[in-house]
């Protein structure tokens, strides 16, 4: 090797060592970082509602919460001027799910009635409401960017109670399907509205839970359904509760046994084929946990006893609060979780801390 090749061969081992030294120390602060976040997670409570009330559906738009009630309100809560706003005049008997889609408030009633409804915000002044009366108790919905949506019931002679509505529209359709079919004691938890999820035009997901838990997925519009067994210990109060898949491929199941929160066996589980194989997470949830959301390279999970966060595709959890939680949603700078007493918990996002 003459004397240029030997420089040239010196410079590279330089620019590589250097190169990698800079690496070494993102990775270090990256973990310094992640350990701080953790142990003190930025976090703020927002009073937005009586202190009787509590919201298992949540929904963040153009800087404001909307949250459907148990008492049967829709509340909005302005993140800008700390005021909240009421929509409804006359309660309806439960909401447990919501969505904004531009000028429009979707909302779901379950309880002995069951409705879907929607506000339209504004004509003419006027906030007018829809609502159509569903003969099955309701579970949840979900909806695309064009305000495409689905919603699942609750079984009805044997099977799955499963709607559609266009973005046009303000009907849902039913859709009859024979590979809707249950299995014996099982059904689906209308926790946080969060066991149901539209991923594109015609991928369609659900979760169920009780004596026995499933996976349905759909990649055809609802033509038809395929179902896997999840791994959820089987009995009428345990199952699956929430998941969330961020490709047709890789996503999550939280649940466990709502009657015995503390337990963290069997409450999280993880596919990377689809839904056809499950693993357990190798640090797992702090408990029961009802709802589970993807932000960026993080998720968040929360139930009963707290809220847990991992930032590697769930294998590792950790807890970082121990409010009573319902459900969750998310904007730019924050993450938002239901608790009780009319309160909504605010934590710093892990992207804002790095």
């Amino acid at each position: 090797m003459n004397f240029k090749g030997k420089f040239e061969w010196i410079l590279f081992q330089k620019n590589l060592f250097f190169s990698c030294l800079f690496l070494l120390n993102i990775i270090t602060i990256n973990s310094q970082n992640w350990e701080q976040y953790i142990e003190n997670v930025p976090r703020k409570l927002l009073v937005y509602g009586p202190d009787t009330v509590h919201a298992r559906g949540i929904f963040c738009a153009n800087n404001k919460l909307f949250t459907a009630n148990s008492n049967g309100h829709v509340y909005e809560f302005d993140l800008k001027k700390n005021k909240t706003k009421q929509w409804t005049v006359e309660p309806f008997v439960e909401l447990r799910d919501i969505h904004i889609h531009q000028d429009q408030i979707h909302f779901m009633q379950s309880n002995d009635s069951c409705v879907a409804g929607s506000i339209k915000k504004k004509y003419k002044n006027k906030e007018i409401i829809f609502t159509q009366p569903i003969q099955t108790f309701l579970d949840g919905f979900d909806f695309l960017y064009s305000g495409r949506g689905i919603m699942l019931g609750d079984p009805v002679d044997g099977k799955f109670q499963f709607y559609l509505k266009e973005k046009d529209s303000l009907n849902w359709k039913k859709i009859e399907s024979d590979n809707l079919k249950i299995e014996k004691g099982e059904a689906a938890f209308a926790a946080s509205g969060s066991c149901i999820q539209i991923l594109d035009d015609s991928t369609f997901y659900f979760i169920s839970g009780g004596k026995n838990s499933n996976l349905f997925t759909s990649f055809d519009n609802a033509s038809t359904w395929k179902k896997y067994k999840l791994p959820f210990k089987s009995s009428e109060s345990s199952g699956a509760f929430s998941f969330v898949f961020w490709n047709k491929k890789e996503g999550i199941v939280v649940g466990g046994d709502y009657l015995n929160p503390q337990n963290g066996k069997d409450c999280c589980f993880l596919t990377n084929d689809g839904g056809k194989t499950w693993k357990e997470p190798i640090k797992g949830l702090g408990g029961y946990r009802s709802c589970v959301i993807k932000v960026d390279d993080c998720l968040y999970a929360c139930g009963t006893n707290g809220i847990d966060v991992s930032n590697d595709n769930g294998m590792h959890w950790y807890l970082v609060d121990k409010s009573n939680s319902f459900s969750l949603c998310f904007d730019e700078k924050f993450v938002y979780a239901t608790t009780i007493n009319g309160k909504i918990l605010q934590l710093k996002r892990w992207k804002n801390i790095k």
